[in-house]
């Protein structure tokens, strides 16, 4: 990554300015990847006289991008194969000569003999890396717009008013390629889109003492947020007809009617806060917000959501020896959440016609004209103390809160029309511990260090679901896993195939139909684990010499689970070192188990009847009487005993423990009396590393934090790239 920043700032009494231009080009980890951007920025403040002042900032961004690659199981995502499927012999310099030299997609796993003679050399699944990083990329622009205008009016020496317009705006182009030639059919396709965001605030501000012991500030306004965006997507269809043109003129077939979207949403708020101070020890806020939204119905699209906080400074009046500052503070909040756009009154898509005729289609998600606000209410008790002339200290918080009415698109039989409907879903509450430990271990005039630890634990529990509502899923994914809020668990649990223990707690095996054993399956999904960690935690120590500084933070992660569709996939196809090698008794795994090969995976042999037949529990599963199994599981083929083709999905289940080396820096500021020449006022040369090492994990073979997705669906991977390492 190669950045560069230039800034000019100047001014007089009456004003200020600042004008900032910055580069930014990052070259990716796979081949043909790039983005760029630049920044430009000018911010403005200049008194028109003693009561008004006006100022003004506006941000200009644009980033370019080509060759974002693929994520998950995509066949532009190298990773999807390398992890999962790739021939671990492929020799990649000749892959890239192959391609360079030819300029075909001539790749590791052609159709070979089996197929014609013209279609030989065409790839099988997976086309050559290089042609995929070169033939089949991605290009993308995004131009952004940010800026306000505010106007200050001061009426008196305590009451103000202010006046702000702010913009946000953006248009982007993406754009994919898939070359004649690749495994997929040839095709291009264009996205576009549009957003605009406006803000206009009027707000009245009170800062007054209303005596000698108590002061008052005081803010009361209003806002309209508005907020429109529209869409459009485009594909080819039924392939290219000349190689490398990307047009949709160049499109085999009559395309179908492109995808639009135009939405708006309008918000108005109304909020006051006023915050009460007594003799610098004691001190109230109070807050409310009421706000309509055009995405809920008529009736329920007005809702009001409250604060309060009380503090006290108790260090000022209990005169605790030692103690140089201590504060105890309780805050009640509400927040109030509106619907996504769209959700409420009913809207079909328009399709391609048919011989002139208009098509038309309900959405897939079923909408709900009588969805309430989502409403998040919290209780927070904070203790914030500090010792030893403000060397030592500690900030510690718990809280709970609940969110009600969280609206969700819930998965309903498709035998209605739809396969997802808006709901009020229920409720989900928070609980949980924050703490943040600092210390000045030494603080010399000459030499500094300090360290400080934060630690966070946070449990989360579905307390209801809407009506009968049980469970609700968030996600279906490949490996037979899904993603659900489930009541009594937390929100996010992994459902999926089980191991089967017996009484003791012991894993389940029988017979793999290939010789040796397998693990026995659950007969239906269960919880086999959860996306949320157990704690948090991070720790940083900053050191400082005359003018040489440097520091260290270190992250941590204790415990949260996700499911791998790499081990799942590559365990079965031999990528993995675990599938390869000897065994215990110095034999090849991958031989017959009666021929001394296959792995020791333990547990108890599965209980079978006098015929031979399986006994069974209630449930359908496979029951054991503890008898110990000493047969080798099967790793012959694909559908050995760790792959996809038979072990249950819990086994591809890892821990997502971690302590990382998030960040290291060491800098120099050179000292004023050398700057005396220079046009400078300051200068620090200084080198940052990012996510430098994993010290340690549970994970096997990849990140723990390499996941496919975020927000309300995580704790699930396919081919995960490495987290990548900054130096600069």
């Amino acid at each position: 990554m190669l950045s560069n920043n230039v800034a000019i700032d100047g001014g007089n009494e009456n004003g200020t300015f600042r004008l900032s231009l910055s580069d930014t080009q990052t070259k990716g980890i796979v081949d043909n990847s790039s983005l760029k951007k630049n920044n430009a920025a000018l911010n403005v403040n200049y008194n028109l006289n003693e009561k008004v002042t006006v100022s003004s900032s506006i941000n200009y961004v644009q980033n370019s991008g080509r060759g974002r690659y693929g994520t998950g199981y995509d066949s532009r995502n190298p990773n999807q194969s390398f992890r999962q499927w790739y021939g671990v012999s492929t020799d990649m310099l000749a892959q890239k000569d192959a391609y360079e030299s030819t300029g075909k997609n001539l790749t590791w796993n052609p159709y070979g003999f089996q197929a014609g003679e013209a279609n030989r050399a065409n790839p099988h699944y997976f086309d050559n890396y290089y042609w995929t990083a070169n033939e089949n990329y991605s290009t993308d622009s995004r131009n952004r717009l940010i800026g306000n205008f505010v106007v200050n009016y001061q009426l008196t020496d305590w009451f103000n008013i202010m006046g702000r317009v702010s913009n946000d705006t953006y248009n982007e182009i993406r754009e994919e390629r898939i070359a004649v030639g690749s495994t997929d059919p040839a095709s291009y396709s264009k996205y576009q889109r549009s957003f605009t965001e406006r803000n206009y605030d009027l707000i009245g501000s009170i800062k007054k003492d209303l005596s000698s012991d108590l002061n008052l500030n005081a803010d009361v306004g209003l806002n309209i947020r508005r907020e429109s965006w529209n869409q459009t997507t485009a594909e080819t269809n039924g392939g290219l007809v000349v190689p490398n043109v990307y047009s949709f003129s160049n499109s085999v077939s009559s395309m179908e009617a492109p995808s639009e979207v135009e939405a708006q949403r309008s918000v108005d708020g109304y909020f006051g806060r006023a915050s009460l101070g007594y003799k610098r020890f004691l001190f109230l806020d109070v807050s409310g917000r009421y706000d309509i939204s055009s995405t809920l119905p008529d009736g329920e699209n007005a809702y009001f959501y409250p604060a309060v906080a009380l503090s006290m400074v108790y260090s000022e009046i209990l005169g605790i020896s030692g103690m140089d500052f201590g504060k105890v503070r309780v805050n009640f909040a509400q927040v109030g959440s509106d619907a996504p756009v769209q959700s409420i009154n009913p809207v079909f898509t328009l399709n391609t016609p048919i011989s002139g005729i208009a098509l038309a289609s309900a959405t897939n998600t079923r909408l709900n004209a009588n969805l309430k606000p989502e409403v998040t209410t919290g209780l927070e008790l904070g203790f914030e103390n500090k010792f030893a002339n403000n060397r030592l200290g500690f900030d510690l918080t718990l809280y709970n809160s609940i969110t009600a009415n969280q609206i969700l698109a819930a998965k309903v039989s498709s035998s209605s029309g739809s396969y997802y409907k808006y709901i009020n879903a229920g409720d989900i509450q928070n609980q949980g511990v924050e703490l943040s430990l600092y210390a000045d271990i030494v603080k010399t005039e000459d030499f500094m260090w300090t360290t400080k630890v934060n630690w966070a634990k946070n449990v989360n529990e579905v307390v209801a679901l809407d009506g009968d509502l049980t469970t609700y899923q968030l996600a279906s994914v490949q490996g037979g896993i899904t993603v659900e809020a489930e009541v009594g668990q937390p929100y996010g649990v992994i459902k999926g195939t089980n191991f089967v223990l017996d009484d003791a707690g012991e894993r389940i095996v029988h017979d793999h139909p290939s010789g040796g054993v397998r693990y026995a399956k659950s007969s239906e999904p269960e919880v086999i684990g959860n996306m949320l960690p157990d704690w948090n935690a991070g720790w940083s120590n900053t050191f400082r010499y005359k003018n040489v500084s440097a520091s260290a933070l270190i992250d941590m992660q204790k415990g949260g689970q996700f499911f791998s569709l790499d081990t799942w996939y590559g365990y079965g196809t031999g990528i993995y070192d675990i599938t390869a090698g000897t065994n215990d008794k110095g034999n090849p795994v991958r031989d017959a188990v009666e021929d001394g090969g296959g792995i020791n995976i333990g547990g108890v042999v599965a209980a079978t009847d006098a015929d031979g037949a399986f006994i069974l529990d209630d449930d359908g599963n496979k029951t054991s009487d503890g008898t110990v199994n000493e047969v080798y599981g099967y790793m012959g083929s694909y559908s050995n005993a760790l792959g996809w083709a038979t072990a249950p999905g819990a086994l591809h289940v890892h821990d997502a423990t971690y302590i990382k080396l998030r960040q290291v820096s060491i800098a120099y500021t050179i000292p004023q009396s050398k700057l005396e020449k220079i046009p400078f006022t300051a200068v620090t040369v200084a080198i940052i590393g990012k996510n430098l090492a994993i010290l340690h994990k549970n994970a096997p073979y990849t990140d723990p934090e390499s996941g496919l997705s975020a927000g309300n669906i995580q704790g699930y991977q396919s081919g995960a790239y490495p987290t990548v390492r900054e130096i600069g």
